[in-house]
């Protein structure tokens, strides 16, 4: 199981040493999957061990992780991380919910020193699990230490033949990244793919994900597994905001402005339902155009601070939506002149409705991937805020006062 010893000089109440733990299983979890590189491959968490891999082709493996960050851990040969992990697997064999074939694996934050049980239970030259074994069996004989007792015990009473098999398929992963350094070791995994200035949009992304399944799977009936071809598939949905084609969107749908963060738009915004007004637009419009008004100057500003637009990108595109308004704005303006000249006021609301109808149904994009339409909308109302587009037939006559009252602020 995943060690909190760390938290033993802190008070029963504070939960940090606990958290510290389970938060390291489940990014360690994920660290795994990614290192794997295995779309066949699952992994599951708290389930028969701390983490469980199981590959397309592959021996599951049965991972114990072991966080220390205070006092270092211990990994001498009469430690109670290696026993305690040790008696786990023992129990697990003995109940069948793992089998001799599989990788018993301890990943601690410790180092193991040199000729130590850990030390010859390391992947490498220097592995030898017989005399690992052997000094196993000599402490289980005469065994002091009350902490491992029960331990010892548990693992003597199997068979000589599970104890090689255990012993033999045993392997420590000593010195692993401590929880500090978790994210940076993910970034690194898809590093090579993501723009410096967005490595922790990606990263804080992806883990968002992780721990929703991680969840998913404790608390559902699914089965525990997450699969690599599951991991590949979001990461992959990840990076597609991030391509030449695309832009990242990260304003959420429930995105509520405060009264402050409205008083530096108040201009346009006043701008912008005084528009709506002319065209008595319904409320429910009303609330939508805001909405839609205020995601996209969010998106744009977020844009603007990471570099992912520049500001000739942004003005091409106003240009392009403002030349698509236009001539539908002239189509319009024609048609209510040939019609009628004296045309009622009612008349030239309807007609200015269904312009900003036509108007955000349109798929403009900015960029051809970009295919969330509150950035196309909200930035049209954002040009309205400013007077270079409108619906009312007559909205410049009308309000060119308020946007000079708004310049002169």
């Amino acid at each position: 199981m995943t060690d909190f010893s760390d938290a033993v000089n802190v008070p029963s109440h504070d939960a940090w040493g606990p958290m510290t733990g389970y938060l390291y299983q489940a990014l360690t979890g994920l660290l795994i999957l990614m290192q794997k590189r295995d779309v066949q491959g699952q992994i599951a968490i708290e389930h028969f061990d701390d983490i469980v891999f199981q590959g397309d082709c592959s021996a599951l493996e049965a991972i114990q992780t072991k966080h220390h960050v205070l006092r270092g851990g211990d990994l001498s040969d009469r430690s109670v991380d290696l026993w305690r992990s040790i008696n786990s697997w023992v129990d697990s064999i003995k109940s069948k919910k793992l089998s001799l074939t599989s990788s018993f694996v301890l990943m601690t934050t410790t180092v193991a020193k040199k000729d130590t049980i850990a030390f010859l239970l390391k992947r490498g030259a220097d592995r030898d699990p017989s005399v690992a074994l052997q000094k196993l069996n000599q402490i289980c004989e005469k065994c002091t230490v009350s902490s491992i007792n029960n331990y010892c015990a548990n693992f003597a009473s199997l068979s000589v033949e599970e104890k090689t098999a255990l012993i033999n398929n045993l392997f420590i992963l000593d010195a692993c990244v401590a929880a500090a350094g978790l994210k940076e070791a993910i970034i690194k995994e898809i590093v090579f793919f993501v723009p410096s200035n967005h490595q922790d949009d990606i990263y804080y992304a992806l883990i968002g994900w992780w721990f929703s399944m991680v969840i998913e799977k404790l608390t559902s009936d699914d089965g525990p597994f997450i699969s690599g071809l599951a991991l590949q598939k979001q990461v992959s949905f990840i990076m597609r905001s991030y391509t030449p084609a695309s832009l990242p969107i990260d304003v959420l749908d429930t995105l509520n402005p405060t009264n402050e963060e409205k008083e530096k738009i108040s201009p346009e915004r006043i701008i912008l339902l005084k528009q709506l007004k002319l065209i008595a637009a319904s409320d429910t419009h009303v609330r939508n155009c805001l909405q839609d008004f205020y995601h996209a100057y969010v998106q744009i500003s977020r844009w603007s601070r990471n570099q992912d637009v520049g500001s000739d990108e942004l003005t091409k595109y106003q240009q392009k939506l403002i030349d698509e308004w236009s001539v539908r704005f002239i189509q319009m303006d024609e048609s209510l002149a040939g019609e009628n000249s004296n045309c009622s006021e009612l008349e030239k609301q309807k007609e200015g409705r269904e312009l900003l109808d036509e108007i955000e149904k349109l798929d403009l994009r900015i960029r051809s991937e970009v295919d969330d339409h509150f950035v196309m909308r909200g930035i049209y109302y954002m040009l309205s805020g400013d007077l270079k587009v409108g619906w009312h037939v007559d909205f410049m006559n009308r309000l060119c006062d308020l946007l000079e009252k708004a310049d002169g602020k």
